[in-house]
């Protein structure tokens, strides 16, 4: 798509469909499929964050509540189960769910999937793929 200054907008930067994003997807996957073990694990800063959980003595019960209605949310989606689950399948299956879990798990999987980039970044490990240099002379 060409912007109104004729350049060509780059939406690399909301590119999940990538090592890093089915990386994510997997890390998200994993916590639902154990919800009993993952609700009793306090969920780290970034997540507690990405979904709105506050450090108070009720986020036990309500990082449980999450992951008993995400986790029956994503069953009813057809996301359990599924062979080789891409970023892209699930973000279909996302949209049959209702509008609250959808933004909600969203939230968690960018906040994996941002975490997930950042370690990468720190570790020298991330790979930006094709970058554009411009230059005025060869």
């Amino acid at each position: 798509r060409r912007g109104a200054d004729g350049q060509q907008e780059n939406l690399s930067a909301f590119d999940v469909d990538t090592e890093y994003g089915q990386a994510a997807l997997t890390d998200l996957i994993e916590v639902f499929e154990n919800p009993i073990h993952n609700a009793s694990i306090v969920p780290p800063g970034h997540i507690r964050r990405a979904i709105g959980l506050r450090a108070t003595h009720e986020l036990q019960q309500k990082w449980s509540e999450y992951i008993d209605e995400a986790e029956e949310a994503m069953a009813s989606a057809g996301i359990f189960g599924m062979e080789n689950l891409s970023v892209r399948r699930f973000l279909n299956r996302l949209l049959g769910m209702p509008v609250r879990m959808q933004n909600t798990i969203f939230q968690h999987y960018t906040a994996i999937l941002d975490e997930n980039v950042k370690a990468a970044k720190a570790a020298g490990r991330y790979d930006d793929g094709v970058v554009d240099i411009r230059g005025e002379s060869v």
